[in-house]
C-alpha cells in the first residue's frame, strides 16, 4: 500500500517527478513564465533561464510545455540532453524533431540548415505559427552546439526571429556564455531562479498537500510550525530539497506511528538524507570547551593545578596587560570607520544606521574558519597605491522598533538568503536570539560578494540615487520603499571609487536597451535624476544579489 493512502491522500504529495499539477506558482516562477511567454509572442529569439540545482527549472520547463499544448499557434519541441559532441548530429536531431524526417548519414550541414530554414519560413510566414525549441540541462551544450543555435537565430524576417529558443541551465552556464560574446549579444531575456524564502516554503508544502487531497487543505495537519521552519533551514529554500525532506518526514511519521511531524523529527530526517546538514557551529563548540575547562579547573582545585604545573607559583609576578594604542579612525576601503563602538541614546530614522565599524583585530580561530567558509573564494590581487582595497564590512545597523534580522538582511543584500543569515550571525557573536533582536542592538553586515559564476560579464542598472555609506543608502531606500516597492539597495565596489550603495530598480538588465525601456516608465517618487550604470564583472564586486 502506498504511504499517502495511509494518510487518506489521493496522490503522493511529495513526488520528485515534475508533475505540472503540483507546480507551485511562486512569485519568481510566475514572473519567469510571464516574461518568457511575452518574449515568445514578440518572437525575440533567444531566452535563458539559469538557477542552482533544485530551484525548479525542470518543473518550470514542463509547465511551459503544458501551457503550449493547447495553443495551435505554437509548435514546441524539447531537448532533454543537448550533449551533442558532433554539430552534424545535433543539427540532424533538431531537424528530425521538427520535420519528422531523419537526414541520411553523411548529409552536409548546409543541406540540413536549408531544410530547416524552409520549414521555419513555412511555419512562421505561411502558417503564422511560432516555432519554439526548449533545451533543458543547457549547461551541457558544447561550443559547437552553441554555434549551431547562433546560426539558427539568423533565420529571421525584417520583423521577427523565425525560431524561438529557451535554454534552462545551471549556473555554470554563465561561464559558457561569457566565453561566447556573439551568443550573449543575441540573448533577449536572461532570468535567474533563486531558492524560496520561508513564507514561500511553507506555502509550497501546503499547496502540495492541498493538491494531494483534491481540495483546500491546511498543511499544518501534518507539519507543525517549528517543523516547517526546520524544513526551510535544512533545505535552504531549494524546492527539490524541500520535497525530498517532506517525503522522508511523512515516511518517518508513519513508521513511528506519530500523528504529526515535529521539529525533532525533521532534524533527524535531514541529518540522514541531506548532505552537509546544519551542525553545531564551531563557535558554540569552542565556547563549550572553555566552559568545561573552567569547570574542571574549579573541580580539581588550584592546588592540583600547581602540582601539575611547577612553573606556576604564588610568588610569580602577574604580567601587566598590554597597552594597545587607541586609534580614533582606521581607513578601510576608503571609509573612515571608528575603532570603538559608538552608543546612541535613540535609534536613527529608518533602521537607525551608524557608520560601519572596523573588524576587531583579534579573532578566534573558529571565527576565522567560519569567515573563510562563508565568504566566496575571491582573492583580489594586491591593489596599487592609488586604488582602494575591497572592504570586509558594509556597515553597522542599529535595530529600530519593528525590525527583524530577516528583514534587515533582505534590505541590505536585496533579498533574504540563508547563507547571508549565517554570515551575519558569525559576524555578530553577541546575538543570542536571532528571532528577537533588542531595539538599539547593533548588527554588523559583512561584505559578502556574489560567487563569480553567478555574476554575468556585464549588467545594466537603472539607478535613482547613489551614496557612499550604508546608513545613507538604507535611509533613502526606507524613504522611497512605500511608494516604490520595486526599488532595492545594491552595494558594490570598484577599484577607483571604492564602496558604493545605489538605490536601483529591483533587478538588473542584461542589455542597455531593456534598461532604457524601463527608464522611460513614469515613477511615482523622486530621489534624483535617473541614470543607467553598467557594472562589468572584471572591474566590480557586487555585494548584493543581482537577480531577485
Amino acid at each position: 500500500m502506498d504511504y499517502y493512502k495511509l494518510l487518506h491522500l489521493k496522490k503522493e504529495p511529495f513526488s520528485n517527478s515534475p508533475d505540472p499539477a503540483f507546480f507551485y506558482r511562486s512569485r519568481q516562477h510566475v514572473d519567469c513564465l510571464q516574461k518568457i511567454e511575452l518574449a515568445l509572442r514578440l518572437k525575440r529569439g533567444l531566452n535563458v533561464v539559469v538557477g542552482d540545482v533544485g530551484t525548479g527549472k525542470t518543473t518550470l520547463c514542463r509547465q511551459l510545455l503544458q501551457s503550449f499544448s493547447g495553443d495551435d499557434r505554437i509548435v514546441s519541441r524539447l531537448i532533454l540532453d543537448p550533449d551533442f559532441q558532433d554539430p552534424q548530429v545535433f543539427l540532424g536531431a533538431v531537424l528530425h524533431m521538427f520535420t519528422g524526417q531523419l537526414p541520411p548519414p553523411g548529409t552536409p550541414i548546409s543541406k540540413m540548415k536549408e531544410a530547416l530554414k524552409q520549414y521555419l519560413f513555412q511555419k512562421g510566414l505561411e502558417e503564422k505559427k511560432t516555432v519554439v525549441l526548449i533545451i533543458d540541462e543547457g549547461q551541457k551544450l558544447t561550443t559547437a552546439g552553441l554555434e549551431i543555435l547562433r546560426e539558427l537565430l539568423n533565420f529571421e524576417t525584417n520583423e521577427f526571429k523565425l525560431l524561438q529558443i529557451i535554454i534552462f541551465a545551471q549556473t555554470e552556464f554563465d561561464t559558457t556564455l561569457s566565453a561566447h560574446a556573439n551568443v550573449v549579444d543575441r540573448v533577449n531575456l536572461y532570468l535567474r531562479l533563486f531558492p524560496l524564502n520561508f513564507k514561500e516554503t511553507r506555502s509550497l508544502i501546503r499547496f502540495r498537500i492541498s493538491q494531494a487531497t483534491g481540495g483546500p487543505h491546511n498543511g499544518n495537519v501534518f507539519f507543525s510550525f517549528p517543523a516547517l521552519w526546520q524544513i526551510y533551514r535544512y533545505s535552504e529554500g531549494y524546492p527539490r530539497k524541500i520535497i525530498h525532506l517532506c517525503h522522508q518526514c511523512l515516511l518517518a511519521m508513519i513508521i513511528q506511528n506519530r500523528a504529526r511531524v515535529g521539529r525533532r523529527l525533521v532534524s533527524a530526517c535531514a541529518k540522514r538524507t541531506i548532505a552537509n546538514a546544519v551542525r553545531l557551529r564551531p563557535v558554540f563548540l569552542a565556547s563549550l570547551f572553555v566552559i568545561v575547562s573552567i569547570g574542571m579547573g574549579l573541580w580539581v582545585g588550584p592546588d592540583f593545578l600547581k602540582s601539575q604545573l611547577p612553573g606556576l607559583s604564588e610568588t610569580q609576578p602577574t604580567a601587566a596587560p598590554l597597552a594597545l594604542p587607541r586609534l580614533p579612525f582606521e581607513e578601510i576601503g576608503g571609509i573612515r570607520t571608528p575603532m570603538e563602538t559608538i552608543h546612541r541614546t535613540a535609534p536613527l530614522p529608518s533602521f537607525g544606521m551608524s557608520p560601519p565599524l572596523a573588524r576587531s583585530p583579534i579573532q578566534s580561530p573558529s571565527q576565522g574558519r567560519q569567515a573563510a567558509e562563508l565568504k566566496p573564494s575571491i582573492a583580489p590581487s594586491p591593489s596599487p597605491p592609488n586604488e582602494i582595497a575591497p572592504p570586509d564590512i558594509l556597515g553597522e545597523v542599529s535595530v529600530a522598533a519593528g525590525n527583524t534580522l530577516t528583514k534587515m538582511i533582505a534590505y541590505v543584500y536585496g533579498a533574504y538568503r540563508y547563507r547571508h543569515y549565517q554570515a551575519v550571525l558569525n559576524e555578530n557573536a553577541h546575538i543570542t536570539n536571532p528571532d528577537h533582536l533588542l531595539v538599539g542592538e547593533r548588527v554588523r553586515f559583512p561584505a559578502i560578494a556574489e560567487p563569480p559564476q553567478r555574476v554575468p560579464p556585464a549588467t545594466w542598472w537603472l539607478v535613482f540615487a547613489e551614496t557612499s555609506t550604508l546608513a545613507d543608502g538604507l535611509t533613502l531606500l526606507n524613504h522611497a520603499k512605500s511608494e516604490a516597492p520595486s526599488l532595492r539597495l545594491l552595494p558594490y565596489w570598484n577599484r577607483k571609487e571604492g564602496l558604493k550603495f545605489m538605490i536601483a530598480h529591483r533587478t538588473c538588465f542584461m542589455d542597455k536597451t531593456s534598461a532604457e525601456i524601463q527608464e522611460k516608465q513614469p515613477a511615482s517618487f523622486s530621489l534624483g535624476e535617473k541614470k543607467i550604470i553598467c557594472l562589468e564583472k572584471d572591474d566590480t564586486i557586487i555585494f548584493g544579489i543581482p537577480f531577485i
